[in-house]
């Protein structure tokens, strides 16, 4: 499928293109153009999801400051079989302006040549793909303070994808969700009320839920299981159901996919424990408990604490981690796991 179909005009937004990093893992892009309408859903074919470990949460910072923490755990590989990707920040002009940060490497089957070298740059790119970028964001914050971060979950035995069926209702996937809560909402509610308007329907095999958090310092969880949408207010959220408590480990051909995690005691009693990327929350939820203010430093401190490095295949591999303040209209990134450079972009006001 040719790209070059579906962009009207590219040049004032592919002009706006800059690597931001050294090593051609992070780049930056104004998306001037209109991307309303471009047919996303034919795309999807280019997602096939391996190990994936994210993490989320909220909290305040000593200012008293809502920072949402965020890690993206993807393992994309070149080749050579080697963990590789890229990542762009898209600054999305909707009725509410956003920051994202999109993970381009899904792009590879669209650009001729594709990404095996992780890099946007490499000469052999076809970058009209990158028009699409809008609907392959995987999380971002809006001027309004209001952040959304896609999560990965595994189906079980014997369960499909979600595929709402009801009258009357546009049909969307998860991405495109994702750009219309971004574009559109100021609050939680908000974001309750505009999502019941559409059918979402996943692919691929399976399903995500969605981590949202707002300016007054509130947080939620989405999900849609059985074909039902829930809302779950929670501070903390990985890659296994909240609103559904899952007693019997999972297994995908033949092999275990989740691991029973001894209980523990919190302030707050989270009512669910087994699950996939349950040591991630398990590290969030201790560390977090009984405390209403962290440090940004401690934000960070707990992004690297559940980074997670791929060592075989099942595993994850931390992509970026990401910190939002709602207040300052700030993202923040830390890209490849390199902790030691931060790179800072904010909304104006």
């Amino acid at each position: 499928m040719n790209p070059h179909r579906y962009v009207k005009d590219s040049r004032g937004t592919l002009s706006t293109l800059k690597r931001i990093d050294e090593k051609g893992r992070l780049y930056y892009l104004d998306y001037l153009d209109n991307y309303h309408g471009l047919p996303f859903s034919l795309f999807m074919n280019a997602f096939h999801l391996t190990g994936r470990a994210c993490s989320a949460f909220i909290r305040r910072n000593e200012k008293g400051e809502v920072i949402t923490g965020r890690n993206y755990d993807m393992p994309h590989f070149n080749k050579k079989k080697e963990v590789t990707g890229v990542h762009v920040i898209v600054r999305c002009h909707g009725r509410y302006e956003s920051l994202n940060c999109a993970d381009a490497w899904w792009l590879r089957k669209l650009a001729k040549g594709g990404y095996d070298q992780g890099r946007l740059d490499d000469g052999i790119t076809d970058i009209s793909a990158l028009m699409l970028l809008p609907y392959f964001c995987m999380d971002g914050i809006n001027e309004k303070g209001l952040t959304v971060s896609i999560l990965a979950l595994n189906l079980k035995e014997g369960e499909k994808a979600v595929y709402q069926r009801r009258k009357g209702r546009k049909k969307i996937m998860i991405a495109e969700l994702l750009r219309q809560l971004l574009d559109n909402c100021q609050n939680i509610e908000e974001a309750i009320g505009l999502t019941n308007t559409f059918d979402l329907i996943n692919n691929a095999g399976f399903d995500y839920h969605l981590f949202l958090t707002d300016a007054s310092g509130r947080s939620a969880v989405f999900e849609w299981r059985y074909n039902t949408f829930t809302v779950t207010y929670n501070d903390i959220c990985t890659n296994f159901y909240v609103a559904y408590d899952d007693y019997s480990d999972y297994y995908k051909n033949g092999k275990l996919m989740e691991v029973f995690a001894a209980d523990f005691d919190t302030k707050i009693k989270y009512r669910y424990g087994f699950g996939y990327s349950y040591d991630n929350f398990r590290i969030l939820a201790t560390e977090l408990d009984g405390k209403e203010r962290i440090s940004e430093e401690e934000a960070h401190e707990l992004l690297k604490k559940t980074t997670r490095v791929y060592e075989d295949e099942g595993d994850s591999y931390t992509q970026y981690s990401a910190l939002y303040n709602a207040d300052e209209l700030r993202a923040s990134y830390w890209v490849a796991q390199d902790h030691e450079h931060r790179y800072d972009f904010y909304i104006e006001r």
